[in-house]
């Protein structure tokens, strides 16, 4: 799924940090380091990083730091990984560790690091770690740790990161960049604020210097962790891989390279050309056409990332994928464009940035901001976005993964960002309608009939395939109903762009009331979502982010048996907020009572001093959620 470029700097987070010094820092062996604030786990005593630029496709890169780890939380901050690839090779490595006394207790060189290889059940790359993990009981400690390594080939330059977690504390870091090239760069800052950094340039050579960068408390409904973490991304404007020559001096320079990466690896066989045509013939709608293909597609492949040498960018061909039955999201994207084409259908091969939480794509950066790629298919009036690495997927639908953001069209050898489709608040829907009959012994009996629509369904989309055991157990987990038993439970998709999930289920309770005499104390909504009171936060400081927006509708219907009565209705809840609204009403209809409640949550971005108001309308409305009936012996 990812790109190599993703993948070597993911891991380079936890090593590039810092280049080799003349003089030995013994003081950063000593202490504490600076006083730090209760979030530190790790102060950054010193580190430093030293770029060498020789050529667009060659650089020297030199790294030294010295971590403290404070407590047994931030030991994993200091775990040495080394990572390298067919692209890179590391010339020499040393680690030493100190008491906090500057006693030196162990001294590693790269012969005693682990050598690793970076892969897994469905993951196969030449990407290989060197890895020393210290076995320190004793806290405070201090990790000193130095490599050097040659690169080639590279689209741009390791990522730098002077923090590498929140809850690490910079007393200094240094990067330096040495441009011997015919080439320029261009450095782009995030969350480096200008009073912590510091800029010295002489002859060819460029230095930032960041000092006192502290550690910092992540707080719920605030930006992840890795948006709000200092890094520079470095990029040069001429770049090669092997021998495919790049630019970066507009996105489309940057698709020309993508499509020529491409060219000439949509080749399929006459059996499978013969096989597309003949399973499309009699659809005369081209999104059913498109729509049989992907299915075909899904059925005949599965996702496995191969990341070696060039095919880290590089897809494999058609045929390959068609022989092999399986590929990457390259691959696989590349291979379904290619069946389109052989029955006329219009799509393009589209990079994107698939994550949840991370940052989207700066339109005005150009660089390579992507991880993950996707298909593009421009339909009469309706851009439709096919994710090909999934074999469950619905077709035209893409999720949370890659919605709402920026991706890179390559279209008639050229490049152009365009914006995935979004899911608004009101098609991201969860509609319940729960009928409740009332039994003997305290016990209720009841169906619910679910529909879950675009976002929505994700929660429930994995089910599907599921044993019926799983199934149920992750039922119990969502809704934790005590003495809830399901008789039945049955899951069906509607599978289109707009795809709907539908969940019946036959239920028990026991012991769901409160008996008090004659009257009976019964729950309103037992399937409501659970949810923790958020506290408050008087020193917010990070925006608040609602990322996605939603809409939830739950129908109960309680059948009231003859020897009973509702002793009182449950008042009126209403809740209005520009981050959303919440509204519930009950009322009786001959023997039955009847409640119906509506929530909805904005999408949006907030300002720190709107917490309180937030937190208030949160916890507002999981109070109006545990109301309850109460009914009486006739």
């Amino acid at each position: 799924m990812y790109f190599r470029i993703f993948l070597f700097g993911s891991i380079l987070w936890w090593s590039h940090l810092a280049v080799f010094s003349q003089s030995e820092p013994n003081h950063f062996y000593l202490g504490k380091g600076e006083v730090t604030n209760i979030h530190t786990d790790a102060v950054l005593r010193n580190s430093y990083t030293h770029l060498d630029i020789i050529s667009p496709d060659k650089l020297t890169m030199s790294v030294e730091y010295a971590m403290t780890i404070l407590d047994n939380e931030g030991k994993s901050l200091g775990n040495v990984v080394i990572p390298y690839t067919n692209f890179s090779h590391i010339k020499k490595a040393d680690v030493w560790i100190y008491d906090v006394n500057g006693k030196m207790l162990e001294h590693k060189s790269m012969r005693d690091l682990y050598d690793i290889s970076y892969t897994g059940s469905n993951f196969f790359s030449d990407l290989r770690l060197k890895v020393f993990v210290p076995q320190i009981k004793q806290t405070p400690y201090t990790v000193h740790y130095k490599y050097e390594a040659d690169i080639t080939d590279y689209i741009h330059l390791p990522s730098w990161h002077p923090q590498m977690s929140s809850s690490i504390f910079v007393e200094k870091a240094t990067l330096r960049i040495s441009n011997h090239s015919n080439s320029d760069y261009n450095t782009y800052l995030f969350n480096i604020p200008d009073s912590s950094v510091a800029l010295e340039y002489r002859d060819k050579i460029t230095t930032w210097e960041i000092t006192r960068l502290p550690s910092f408390m992540l707080e719920s409904f605030g930006p992840s962790e890795s948006d709000q973490l200092p890094r520079m991304e470095i990029v040069t404007d001429q770049f090669q891989v092997e021998s495919y020559k790049g630019k970066f001096d507009s996105w489309n320079s940057f698709g020309q390279w993508i499509a020529h990466l491409n060219s000439g690896r949509d080749t399929l066989s006459s059996q499978t050309e013969n096989y597309i045509r003949k399973l499309t013939d009699t659809i005369p709608q081209p999104r059913e056409k498109a729509k049989a293909i992907y299915k075909w597609m899904q059925k005949e492949t599965r996702y496995v990332s191969i990341q070696l040498g060039v095919g880290g960018w590089q897809p494999f061909t058609a045929t390959e994928v068609d022989q092999k039955k399986y590929g990457d999201c390259k691959a696989l994207t590349n291979y379904t464009k290619s069946l389109m084409d052989v029955v006329g259908l219009e799509s393009y091969y589209s990079l994107v940035y698939g994550s949840e939480d991370d940052s989207p794509v700066e339109p005005q950066m150009v660089y390579n901001q992507f991880n993950h790629v996707i298909l593009c298919m421009p339909f009469d009036g309706d851009t439709t976005w096919v994710e090909c690495t999934s074999d469950h997927m619905p077709f035209g639908f893409i999720g949370d993964f890659t919605d709402d953001r920026f991706a890179l069209l390559v279209k008639n050898d050229s490049g152009k960002l365009v914006k995935t489709n979004s899911y608004p608040a009101e098609q991201n829907l969860a509609v319940k309608k729960i009928t409740i009959d009332f039994l003997e012994e305290n016990t209720i009996h009841g169906k619910l009939e679910a529909q879950y629509h675009d976002l929505k369904i994700e929660q429930k989309l994995a089910q599907i395939e599921r044993p019926l055991a799983e199934q149920k157990e992750n039922f119990y987990n969502q809704y934790h109903v005590n003495g809830l038993k399901l008789n039945t439970l049955d899951y069906t998709l509607l599978d289109s762009v707009h795809p709907t999930i539908t969940e019946s289920c036959d239920f028990t309770v026991t012991n769901v009331s409160s008996v008090v005499g004659k009257k009976i104390i019964t729950p309103l909504n037992l399937f409501r979502q659970n949810q923790k009171r958020i506290a408050a936060d008087k020193n917010r400081i990070q925006d608040i982010m609602i990322k996605r927006g939603y809409t939830e509708t739950d129908t109960i219907v309680m059948n009231i048996p003859g020897h009973m009565k509702v002793a009182g209705l449950p008042p009126e809840k209403t809740i209005e907020s520009d981050f959303g609204t919440y509204h519930s009403r009950g009322y009786t209809n001959e023997n039955q009572f009847i409640y119906i409640r509506t929530k909805r949550l904005n999408q949006g971005l907030y300002p720190p001093e709107r917490f309180e108001d937030f937190r208030n309308f949160l916890n507002s409305m999981m109070d109006a959620d545990y109301q309850k009936l109460m009914l009486e012996a006739i």
